[in-house]
């Protein structure tokens, strides 16, 4: 995908106002934020005294998902229907909204990688409108 003369200087958010699913960001923000996910990673393991294993390629966000996937049959049981938050590999927060979810883990964690999912056992279906162009 391809997007020309297209200039992002502050957050756009795409989908419905009270749910947001995705965010558009200027270059620079996203850059400083993966530095600050880099830095916030080293900065953990050297806190807990561990030694920093060999650079693995999967992010924070990666191993958390992997830790949801993990857990699912579990969170299945006891969570069906409801969002989680995985941090550290362990669920944090449960509730019904996503964006108080991920504050609530703000709020107890700082910027930290997280993971947060909906507990369905069916993918969960995005629709987006679109408009048709009609050229001659």
């Amino acid at each position: 995908m391809t997007v020309k003369n297209m200039v992002v200087k502050e957050p756009v958010f795409i989908g419905e106002q009270e749910n947001p699913v995705a965010v558009l960001i200027p270059i620079d923000l996203y850059r400083s934020w993966q530095h600050q996910l880099e830095t916030d990673d080293e900065s953990l393991a050297q806190a807990s005294s561990l030694k920093p294993a060999k650079q693995e390629k999967s992010s924070g966000f990666e191993r958390e998902k992997a830790a949801f996937e993990k857990m699912k049959p579990n969170l299945l049981a006891k969570y069906h229907g409801k969002c989680v938050a995985v941090v550290g590999g362990k669920v944090v927060e449960v509730g019904n909204d996503k964006i108080k979810i991920i504050d609530r883990v703000r709020e107890r964690f700082g910027q930290v990688s997280m993971y947060v999912q909906w507990v369905t056992d069916k993918p969960r279906v995005y629709r987006f409108p679109h408009r048709r162009v009609a050229r001659q």
